[in-house]
């Protein structure tokens, strides 16, 4: 019962933080976001998984610490924004530039 009450917590602290944050964020910030959006869903599977072997060995034992959840979410979203960025200043841009060659190039 207690793990069921844990996860309503959890997913209702999710809903309030994602609110918080589109509400604070101006329309640039998430053009931005949504500009590396494919880049960010990407790579943060990566992220969640590193991040959720570090956490485990507390929340399975059963300490929930909510510094601990905000902490998660901060290092996930970071980390994801981040290597979205790379990934689209070093690979897509690039890789969209040598696409539009090869394409004119066979013209």
């Amino acid at each position: 019962m207690q793990d069921n009450n844990n996860l309503n917590y959890i997913n209702n602290i999710r809903g309030i933080a994602i609110c918080l944050v589109v509400k604070s964020l101006n329309t640039r910030i998430l053009g931005r976001i949504g500009e590396l959006s494919f880049s960010i869903y990407l790579f943060h599977f990566l992220f969640v998984e590193i991040v959720a072997k570090g956490m485990s060995k507390y929340l399975l034992k059963g300490h929930f610490s909510f510094l601990a959840l905000v902490l998660s979410y901060l290092i996930i979203i970071t980390a994801s924004y981040v290597i979205a960025m790379f990934s689209e200043k070093n690979i897509e841009k690039k890789g969209i530039q040598f696409g539009s060659k090869l394409i004119h190039s066979l013209k």
